[in-house]
């Protein structure tokens, strides 16, 4: 059995964060209560938490590929680091949007 991607680990995070929003929103529709709210501020805190993992390492990926002694297998693979954690980045930047709206 092999490992997921940090692709098919990020659809997973972020496909569990919408659902959880929707039906957080769906909820708040209903019956609006305190725990409803709580709630929606905890997923806002964990993405938040997420993106402060995620923002550095794409920083770090930048600056691993201004070296100028690299294969270019290695910078191919940085780019497309760099390119996966820019994507999820924009998802967790939706999330948080449609959790700042639910408020």
């Amino acid at each position: 059995m092999t490992a997921p991607s940090d692709e098919q680990l990020a659809a997973v995070l972020l496909a569990l964060g919408s659902e959880r929003l929707d039906v957080l929103e769906s909820d708040l529709l209903g019956h609006p209560t305190d725990q409803l709210v709580a709630d929606v501020m905890a997923v806002r805190r964990s993405l938040a938490r997420i993106r402060r993992v995620t923002m550095p390492a794409r920083e770090v990926v930048e600056a691993l590929l201004r070296a100028d002694a690299m294969r270019d297998e290695t910078r191919t693979f940085l780019r497309d680091c760099g390119d996966h954690l820019l994507s999820i980045n924009d998802s967790i930047e939706q999330l948080r949007e449609q959790a700042g709206h639910l408020m």
